[in-house]
């Protein structure tokens, strides 16, 4: 395994990561946040996740607006963004992604090799998957979020 380059989401575009921004919560005391973590921004982050698949014309019309892109340019990366399965309507930190992330961290030296966090240890799922609830359960049926 190349452990240079990050695992690839998409065999339709391989992007170098897709953009999680579901938020689980990292475990252990010193990642604990300063606030509640009830899962009301994870919640709200899966359904705007989940409205740009679905709603294109209106996401092409939002990104175009706040990029000052060219509107056929941000149709056409929405495209590729949207087979690569870029956004994350689930969970969001497939345990290869971490894992890479995690044993990268330790070969630039982030992270010590004798304390190197497991997934498991790591991450969370909690949050999320109350979250998820919220949004109206996970999404299923396309290989993009299985």
């Amino acid at each position: 395994m190349n452990t240079n380059a990050p695992p690839q989401q998409s065999e339709a575009i391989k992007p170098a990561a897709m953009l999680p921004a579901t938020g689980v919560a990292l475990t252990g005391s010193s990642h604990d946040p300063p606030f509640a973590v009830d899962g009301t921004s994870q919640t709200a982050l899966i359904k705007a996740n989940r409205f740009i698949y679905k709603n294109k014309g209106k996401a092409v019309e939002i990104a175009a607006k706040y990029t000052k892109e060219d509107p056929d340019v941000v149709a056409q990366t929405y495209d590729t963004l949207v087979a690569a399965g870029a956004w994350s309507v689930n969970e969001g930190l497939p345990r290869e992604m971490v894992e890479w992330t995690i044993n990268h961290q330790v070969e630039v030296g982030t992270i010590k090799d004798d304390q190197k966090p497991t997934y498991e240890k790591l991450i969370d799922f909690s949050v999320v998957e109350a979250a998820l609830a919220k949004a109206g359960g996970r999404w299923t049926g396309d290989r993009r979020w299985d």
